[in-house]
């Protein structure tokens, strides 16, 4: 069984221009794996309850 979960700066590492990465965490059989989706925000564009982004020009897009 595979599950998924959404993180955002999951290595605590931003950018200059203060974003940070939001990655695709995968569980697969015990193992994690960590896949990019290219998509960069800051940490006020991202909410940690829902695992969503909010406030964002593109928020429908991404959370879709």
């Amino acid at each position: 069984m595979i599950q998924f979960t959404v993180v955002h700066n999951y290595k605590n590492k931003l950018r200059k221009n203060g974003t940070g990465l939001v990655q695709i965490r995968a569980y697969i059989k015990g193992n994690c794996k960590f896949f990019s989706t290219g998509i960069y925000i800051t940490t006020f564009q991202w909410s940690k309850r829902l695992k969503q982004v909010i406030d964002h020009p593109n928020t429908f897009q991404y959370n879709a």
